[in-house]
């Protein structure tokens, strides 16, 4: 059975983790965590000031090479009546903020403050890093399943 409308904006503006997968260069998926706001009929998602390793993370090197990916927004329950899960497919723009267009600078500015309004975390973890890079993405496909 597919979430309603209202459910499915409800947790796009409200749920606090997703995954996110993209394609290594051997065409493996690579999964990881994130943190995201649903900002302008987009997901948004910092790569931000959280210890990485050195250079860019696996993400932004795989979507750089290939902007398709795949999200999953998921709530696992002992109660399986209450389980639910939104895919998104979607096509990812990498912003590097210190070498982007003005345009693209207001978009990001507004998204970061969705995040910071979602997080309370970003008051003490930077929510950027060097170099300063959003992630944004447009939704290419949805779907959606619940239990009850």
């Amino acid at each position: 059975m597919k979430l309603s409308e209202d459910n499915i904006a409800d947790r796009l503006a409200n749920w606090p983790v997703a995954r996110l997968a993209t394609v290594n260069p051997d065409g493996q998926a690579h999964q990881v965590p994130m943190v995201f706001a649903w900002h302008d009929a987009k997901l948004w998602s910092p790569i931000d000031g959280k210890p990485k390793r050195q250079g860019q993370p696996a993400r932004v090197r795989n979507i750089l090479r290939n902007p398709s990916a795949s999200v999953l927004i998921d709530d696992y329950r002992d109660d399986w009546r209450q389980l639910w899960w939104i895919r998104l497919e979607v096509e990812i723009n990498v912003l590097a903020l210190d070498n982007c267009s003005a345009s693209d600078h207001v978009k990001a500015q507004k998204a970061l403050q969705a995040l910071r309004a979602k997080y309370p975390q970003y008051l003490d973890t930077p929510i950027l890093g060097e170099p300063p890079t959003l992630l944004e993405m447009s939704i290419r496909s949805m779907t959606s399943w619940r239990a009850t």
